[in-house]
């Protein structure tokens, strides 16, 4: 792709960028789903953010919110892995790495839990490593809500497997 967008992520830039390569679709094309709650915790993803990048598939497409938010529960699956991997070694340099790169992820796809929830690790890292380990507890936690919700709402639009479904 010869295009960009620059950090933080604006949901209404990614969706122009798209557009450009994509061919722009009329506001009457793009798929407008309104997110659905199956159970989520109140606070979990932000209904507004879902509903947004459900609106990002153009009819004739693949679903552009099925490939964004398979690729966020692969790649923060990864993520958290490198998380415990750096908390067994009290890497502390690389869990506020990997505490910052999934808190933007996060942000992005509207998981404002668990966005918050590596904010709060990020800011107990200076606690030393056992605050830090509270914090990663409440990452955690966070990411299953979101991966529990995910599981539930992938597997019934897509064929392959639930997301972070590996390891």
């Amino acid at each position: 792709m010869d295009d960009y967008v620059s950090k933080p992520v604006e949901l209404a830039d990614l969706k122009a960028a798209l557009g450009r390569w994509m061919g722009a679709a009329d506001e009457d094309d793009v798929a407008e789903a309104p997110a659905t709650s199956l159970g989520i915790p109140a606070g979990t993803l932000d209904p507004e953010v879902v509903a947004t990048l459900r609106g990002l598939t153009v009819e004739g497409q693949p679903d552009a919110f099925v490939t964004l938010m398979t690729l966020f529960s692969t790649s923060s699956t990864a993520l958290l892995e490198t998380l415990r991997d750096a908390m067994a070694r009290a890497d502390a340099e690389g869990v506020a790495r990997v505490a910052h790169t999934l808190k933007g992820s996060a942000a992005n796809v509207g998981a404002v839990r668990l966005a918050d929830a590596c904010r709060r690790l990020e800011e107990s890292l200076p606690g030393g490593m056992g605050a830090a380990a509270a914090a990663v507890v409440q990452v955690e936690a966070a990411f299953g809500q979101v991966e529990a919700w995910l599981t539930a709402e992938l597997g019934s639009n897509t064929s392959g497997p639930a997301p972070g479904g590996g390891s």
